[in-house]
């Protein structure tokens, strides 16, 4: 019979200082290190960017041991339905396997270094999405020079050792990392790369890397036994172990019939994939280190034991010791558990085995198995999807009463597409949120399928290009269906046009306030007698003419401050592709229209100018020449590497991509006022607006200029 175990997990400070002395301790003396030195480092968080929702430890658990710490393989997200029951990596040779499956001998401990021992609330692992939980150093992962490496929408990171081996430590340290994704088509999967290295100073051979999988489809917590009508499925060619309910349905899930989970070996070194697999009854399972590593190797001493036919179950793989025949579980099911794993391999002191597994999930045995060849490609290319959406824009959101003004800015769509080199962007959508974000649009939608898997936005723009609804882009938006006091989420999200190979993408609605795209919001009724501030008197003071309006809507926010304000309008350039370092220098040069334009560098000596919308070269194989005008479009762009100490590989080479946008340059003329609440728009970094001005891009050619009062 199965039942949760509880356990209270002691969580103290510790500086990063003495994080580190201790991970370089524990290289240095490989096995010698305390057993205790890592209860402080203890920490354990949820992976929720993608549609399968998951919290893990970092200490070997791939699991909550409490119900209330988070979701066990969730799926879909926010669905209430969770696969896991436990979910965990063994390391062994002979006669010795480390584990953390049994919380009465949990032989990994976590280590210090890798998170962030100061955050508020309750600790977690490094989060890429959420700096606070980084260490002081920054993201634990860098590239050579030092910069941050993350892969997916929500990377994550930890160690653990096994200094807590009851059976002699072996020096074995696990570098362990998550990669998780929002966009369609890589949601239902989680990946893990498990990095083991040997600290020690002793070979270890006939090492094996297992994954041990307890599934329960159908169960709730509490509920009915729902796990004693579960099966198992092998698939050796796609490196895959999964699970699903024997009689396809549970009383415990309503909706939609359960689903296939499963668990893909999608690395391994030498490609041995999964070498054994084996299922066993939950109560047959034991915490004999002698007995886990002779199922993790199908050794003959186990199979010729006694305890033989708990662990062994071929079939017709019979004389085969390394597979069990799946077609041997009752057609019923059972309460089964079930272990994958990969050997053997030898790793000397210092040396390293990687092994990736994703947690992937289907409707139908045939969308597992789909999922689960998207997963190993995804794998394949180290975790570069080859596609990307468009960044989110950064939100903003103020209170009003029986409303909540929403505005944003366009970095969506003044950022290049790194695969396709086009400004592919196509729109915004709108997400609102009762639950702080737990779920978005209507509660049941993820559960229900057949109201769909997607949550539906409040609201979606998009550009007017014969792409989609032609709705239009905005930049603000009230919402008028809310009520007072109670408070809302709302995410935004930006989507491209995607082509005839990749369908459109969207980036990820957000989950947490530290994310630019989502913000929180309690609607609210004004004191009496206050009034709120106001622009008045815009006008056009430009030299040229434009067929922009504009349209100024004060943030009612203490920090504005009141004034005239002049907006004017210039190009400016950025590197968005390599290392560039000269300077560059944007100008109006014409009269044409105003377009987003690129200049990519085919080598150190010669240019193409693209158009930025269409990609299409418009000059090519020009010639380079440091200081010297580049004209096009109405502009002039310069380049010069004026910097004497600039080393080479900061001037121009192969690759290197200029873009050449524009933005807005305020002006404010300071007067006197009343004002208990002062007005001013505010700018992001770029000069892009900020929520308070809404869409302005007039052709720059016109010198246009605009003028507003802000009073109350």
């Amino acid at each position: 019979m199965k039942q949760f175990i509880y356990i209270l997990i002691l969580v103290l400070p510790l500086s990063l200082v003495a994080q580190r002395k201790a991970l370089e301790e524990l290289q240095r003396q490989g096995p010698g290190l305390e057993k205790t030195a890592g209860i402080v480092d203890r920490t354990g968080g949820t992976h929720d960017k993608s549609n399968i929702r998951h919290f893990f430890e970092n200490r070997g658990k791939l699991y909550p041991r409490r119900v209330s710490d988070g979701p066990d393989g969730e799926w879909p997200a926010n669905s209430k339905r969770e696969y896991i029951y436990r979910a965990a990596p063994y390391v062994g040779i002979p006669g010795n396997v480390i584990q953390g499956r049994f919380t009465t001998n949990e032989e990994w401990e976590a280590m210090g270094g890798f998170h962030n021992p100061t955050q508020t609330g309750k600790l977690s692992p490094a989060f890429s999405d959420r700096p606070s939980t980084w260490p002081a150093s920054g993201w634990p992962v860098k590239d050579e020079q030092g910069n941050p490496v993350i892969k997916s929408d929500q990377d994550s990171y930890c160690a653990y050792s096994d200094s807590n081996n009851t059976k002699g430590r072996l020096g074995i340290v696990v570098y362990q990392t998550g990669y998780a994704y929002g966009m369609k088509i890589a949601r239902d999967m989680l990946f893990f790369k498990f990095e083991i290295v040997n600290v020690g100073p002793v070979q270890r051979d006939s090492l094996y890397f297992g994954l041990y999988a307890d599934v329960d489809v159908g169960n709730i917590s509490g509920g009915d036994p729902e796990w004693g009508d579960d099966k198992a499925g092998f698939d050796k060619d796609r490196r895959l172990m999964y699970f699903y309910d024997g009689d396809g349905k549970t009383t415990e899930w309503p909706g939609a019939p359960p689903g296939y989970f499963g668990f893909a070996f999608l690395a391994t070194p030498k490609q041995k994939g999964i070498t054994d697999f084996h299922y066993m009854l939950y109560d047959d399972d034991v915490d004999v280190d002698a007995t886990q590593y002779g199922y993790m190797a199908s050794t003959p001493d186990l199979y010729n034991s006694v305890q033989g036919p708990k662990f062994f179950h071929l079939g017709a793989n019979a004389p085969d010791l390394h597979y069990d025949d799946p077609a041997t579980i009752p057609a019923e099911g059972l309460d089964i558990l079930g272990m994958a794993s990969s050997g053997p391999y030898s790793l000397p002191p210092g040396g390293r085995l990687t092994f990736v597994v994703a947690f992937v999930a289907g409707q139908t045995q045939d969308d597992l198995f789909l999922n689960t060849a998207t997963a190993q490609l995804i794998a394949d290319k180290d975790f570069d999807i080859g596609a990307e959406a468009p960044p989110p824009p950064n939100l903003r959101a103020e209170s009003a009463d029986g409303r909540v003004i929403l505005t944003w800015d366009n970095v969506s769509e003044v950022t290049r597409d790194k695969y396709s080199k086009r400004f592919d962007f196509e729109g915004y959508r709108l997400y609102r949120s009762i639950d702080k974000g737990a779920t978005w649009d209507q509660i049941d939608r993820n559960a229900n399928r057949l109201a769909g898997p997607d949550p539906v936005p409040v609201v979606s723009f998009d550009k007017v290009n014969g792409v989609g609804a032609d709705a239009g882009l905005k930049y603000r938006y009230e919402d008028t269906t809310v009520v007072n006091g109670f408070e809302y989420w709302y995410s935004l999200t930006a989507y491209d046009e995607g082509d005839a190979l990749v369908p459109s993408l969207e980036s990820s609605i957000g989950n947490n306030l530290e994310l630019s795209n989502v913000v929180s919001v309690v609607p609210r009724q004004d004191a009496a007698g206050r009034t709120a501030p106001r622009a008045v008197d815009v006008a056009h003071t430009g030299t040229g003419t434009s067929d922009y309006p504009l349209t100024v809507m004060v943030g009612d926010n203490e920090g504005f401050a009141p004034g005239s304000y002049s907006v004017t309008f210039e190009p400016v350039a950025r590197v968005a592709i390599g290392n560039l370092l000269s300077v560059i220098t944007a100008s109006i040069a014409g009269t044409a229209p105003f377009q987003p334009w690129a200049i990519r560098f085919n080598d150190a000596t010669t240019f193409n100018v693209l158009n930025g919308i269409t990609g299409a070269a418009v000059l090519s194989d020009q010639p380079y020449t440091s200081g010297a005008a580049i004209t096009f479009g109405g502009l002039s762009v310069t380049i010069t590497d004026t910097n004497s100490t600039m080393l080479a590989t900061f001037y121009p080479e192969e690759g290197d991509s200029i873009v050449i946008g524009q933005r807005a340059r305020p002006t404010r003329r300071v007067m006197a006022s009343h004002c208990r609440s002062r007005p001013r728009p505010t700018f992001a970094a770029d000069g892009l607006w900020k929520g308070i001005i809404s869409r302005l891009r007039p052709p720059l050619s016109h010198r246009t200029a605009w003028s507003t009062t802000c009073s109350r």
